[in-house]
């Protein structure tokens, strides 16, 4: 479950973007203190980072599933030539 929700481009975006627009409304309107919103503006990089890497990775095994499928399809078919 909770890898479904890391790899869930929506989510990823509304994190993001709530994220962002909080941290905005709460400096402008002086509710934070600086220290508090550079920790804030550090997960978020850091949660930003995550989320970018686990979809670089899910979308390489992808295709590397892709083509070793590829590959054995190729060789069936080889072998059904010759067969």
């Amino acid at each position: 479950m909770i890898r479904a929700l890391v790899e869930n481009t929506k989510i990823a975006a509304t994190t993001a973007s709530s994220t962002a627009v909080t941290g905005f409304t709460f400096d402008v309107l002086g509710m934070i203190p600086d220290d508090i919103g550079k920790l804030a503006s550090l997960v978020g990089i850091v949660l930003s980072v995550v989320l970018i890497y686990t979809h670089w990775r899910k979308g390489r095994a992808d295709v590397e599933k892709t083509r070793l499928e590829v590959e054995v399809l190729k060789l069936k078919l080889k072998e059904g030539e010759t067969g």
